[in-house]
């Protein structure tokens, strides 16, 4: 970087930090959900001291594995929390909309419309109103955009309360306790953390061949891959054995924030 200064010293630091801690944590698959999509998406409201910018911030779920996820600055700035939302909702669509294609190209089609969860009761409002009000007409692009896809049914907007919002990890600084209880609702687990019911179908990686499985042939099996990119999510390493449970293990390097959902 040109001419660093303290300022990034501190973040290269605590970036550090957040790796060094979370080096054995993991996304947590499950193989029995159901393949319906869903979204968390938040946004602070002027959380960057330095420019007073908001950070959008959304989790894309398929069934209960999370496959997508986001923790960016909004290119503008916005004079209240609901424009922050509704900047945070209409970032969160497209890429809904991208998985959704994707998935049709792969021959899955679902009955249920996706739903987009945000817990600003107003930004929620205005996604699915007729009436375009004066004080939106700064966000006119989005407002119709948003709007679009809710009449096609696309999408469906639904409020959510702030204490369900899973999205705020992305966003936010939280206090410790707040931050770990939503690490284990978004899905981040300690690869030494033993699943409940599951402990005597674990085997020791070592001793389990490419073709070996438990009784019904669900075992997941992985081995080292050094290929992937530290932006690719590295690592896959463990191999799990579970009747009704699968689970993969994703060593998360590239993120400013931890990101990963039940």
């Amino acid at each position: 970087m040109h001419q660093p200064t303290n300022l990034h010293w501190a973040a290269l630091k605590r970036l550090l930090c957040y790796l060094d801690g979370t080096l054995h944590h993991g996304l947590l698959f499950r193989c029995n959900s159901p393949l319906h999509l869903h979204a968390f998406t938040d946004a602070d409201w002027a959380g960057d001291k330095q420019t007073y910018r908001s950070t959008t911030g959304y989790l894309v779920y398929l069934g209960s594995n999370l496959i997508a996820w986001s923790s960016k600055r909004q290119p503008t700035l916005t004079r209240s929390s609901t424009e922050a939302e509704f900047r945070a909702i209409a970032s969160t669509t497209p890429e809904l909309q991208w998985i959704i294609s994707l998935l049709s190209e792969l021959g899955y089609k679902s009955s249920v419309t996706p739903t987009v969860y945000c817990d600003n009761l107003y930004a929620t409002h205005y996604s699915a109103n007729p009436v375009f009000h004066s004080r939106m007409k700064h966000l006119a692009l989005d407002f119709h955009f948003v709007r679009e896809k809710v009449n096609t049914r696309t999408i469906r907007v639904t409020h959510i309360h702030a204490d369900d919002q899973l999205a705020d990890a992305l966003t936010k600084m939280l206090l410790k306790p707040c931050f770990s209880s939503l690490l284990s609702k978004i899905g981040l687990l300690s690869r030494g953390l033993r699943l409940p019911n599951l402990e005597h179908k674990v085997r020791d990686s070592e001793n389990v061949g490419e073709g070996d499985g438990n009784a019904d042939g669900e075992m997941l099996h992985l081995r080292h891959n050094s290929n992937f990119g530290a932006c690719q999510m590295a690592k896959m390493t463990e191999n799990i054995v579970a009747l009704d449970v699968k689970v993969v293990f994703l060593m998360d390097l590239p993120m400013d924030y931890p990101h990963n959902l039940v």
